[in-house]
Parts: structure tokens; sequence; C-alpha cells
């Protein structure tokens, strides 16, 4: 019996049957580049920051668990970073056409 490549993008369980395109396999690593470095400024604020310490707080208190209550967090940090990296292509944007 054959064993499937764990790589191969027409194995049992994928998401598609489809061959995945180089774009979207590049796009797939950044996406999980950009999840592992939210999770860990998640982790680091949810220790340090006194602001993120106490919304968990208010979260736990208020009947949330604590992973909920991280992913409160992850969203609101996921929004912060959206907003930075929108405000540094319009800046961007503005340099090249001067």
């Amino acid at each position: 019996m054959k064993v499937p490549d764990r790589h191969s993008p027409n194995r049992a369980g994928s998401r598609s049957s489809l061959p995945q395109s180089p774009v979207a396999a590049d796009l797939t690593g950044m996406d999980r580049q950009l999840n592992a470095a939210l999770n860990r400024i998640a982790l680091t604020q949810a220790q340090w920051h006194p602001d993120a310490r106490a919304m968990i707080a208010r979260r736990r208190t208020n009947g949330d668990s604590g992973l909920e209550a991280l992913g409160v967090l992850k969203r609101q940090l996921s929004d912060v970073v959206y907003r930075a990296l929108k405000a540094d292509t319009a800046t961007e944007r503005l340099d090249l056409a001067a």
C-alpha cells in the first residue's frame, strides 16, 4: 500500500485536490509566520503589559476562558498590526509619488 506524501496537494484530508500555486503556498507560509508572531506578542503582553493583563482579567471575570481572553487580545493586536501596515503602505506610496 502506497502512503501519500504529506506534502502532496492530493493527499487525503487536504482542503483542495487542486495543486497549490507557488504564490498561494508562499502566502500560507507568511500567514503562519504572522500568526506565530502575533501569538508571541500576545503571550508576552499578557504576562507583562498592564493594560493587556487588565483586559484578560476583565474577560476572565466575565466568564471567558484563558484561551478565549488571549484570542481577544490577539484580535486586538492583529488590528493594530494591520493599521500599522496600511499606514506604512500609504507613506511608501506618498514617498514614491514625490
